[in-house]
């Protein structure tokens, strides 16, 4: 009985939950996020934590600098002017009219994309398509808020788009992402992504390339070695540019066949919500952090 009732009540209330946490006040909010994700309600007043840094950058840090980083459109302009365009996934089309917009001017492989939120990407491999339903994919992602799910501030900014972007297929390789953990300027550790379109595996390394024994996010870890890149100091150089104008910022980077090139910029990792293992290093990295 009890699990038949939890079958039928979890549809029910999980909606009706996010409605009321989505209009609880910010702070109240945060706190909420934090504790169910650690167990703990986090010191905002002190933050000592990354996670709990996380928390107090979503309350108190309002560096308009963040905003056109985190918008997917404006991001790529920024990054080409500083980079050179070679370092960006071109951009096809942006979408100002869902409706109006015309799926057959543009030859597939492509990818449709919003650029105030992520994991919202609608790959079109082929002519044969549904576009109805993408289009109607493409409104619900439009009118989800970003900024409202997790306090993110900087997303609440960005005059909400969709885009068509290019299909990159880099040969056989897999599309490996190194994600540099930068705090004001400098590298203290990365993320390696591999296998992300079969069974994501990560694994985390320090400003040197060597392997640090700890896991972080929610993919299982990657048990085997990747090797440095070749261009890994270039790699580095490049996130660490982007990142010296602020305290703390993750940037994403691809590189296959010696080609770098720009992913994303996030400032609130995870929304403050992935777990360090072992859980010393929520600490060891917040200490590298300067609020």
């Amino acid at each position: 009985m009890k699990e038949l009732l939890k079958k039928v009540l979890k549809p029910v209330l999980k909606p009706a939950f996010s409605i009321f946490e989505n209009i609880l006040p910010a702070k109240l909010h945060v706190m909420m996020i934090h504790y169910r994700a650690h167990g703990c309600l986090p010191n905002l007043k002190s933050p000592k934590t990354f996670s709990e840094k996380i928390a107090y950058r979503k309350l108190h840090d309002r560096n308009l600098a963040m905003v056109p980083l985190v918008d997917k459109i404006l991001v790529k302009e920024q990054i080409a002017a500083r980079f050179g365009k070679e370092i960006i996934i071109p951009t096809l089309k942006v979408i100002d009219d869902v409706d109006g917009f015309d799926m057959q001017s543009i030859p597939p492989p492509y990818v449709i994309k919003v650029n105030h939120s992520c994991h919202m990407n609608i790959f079109v491999k082929d002519k044969n398509f549904n576009e109805k339903e993408i289009k109607s994919r493409l409104k619900r992602y439009l009118a989800f808020d970003h900024s409202a799910v997790l306090e993110e501030w900087a997303y609440s900014l960005i005059e909400r788009k969709a885009f068509v972007e290019e299909y990159v297929k880099f040969g056989d390789d897999d599309l490996t992402e190194y994600k540099f953990h930068v705090f004001g300027g400098k590298t203290f550790a990365l993320q390696v992504l591999v296998d992300r379109d079969t069974v994501p595996r990560i694994q985390m390394y320090d400003k040197d390339f060597n392997i640090m024994d700890v896991c972080y996010v929610a993919y299982p870890k990657h048990l085997r070695a990747v090797a440095k890149p070749d261009n890994f100091s270039e790699m580095k150089r490049i996130a660490e540019d982007i990142g010296k104008d602020f305290s703390y910022v993750r940037i994403d980077l691809y590189n296959v066949k010696g080609k770098i090139k720009f992913s994303e910029a996030t400032f609130y990792p995870g929304g403050g919500t992935e777990r360090f293992n072992p859980p010393d290093y929520d600490r060891i990295f917040g200490d590298q952090w300067t609020v």
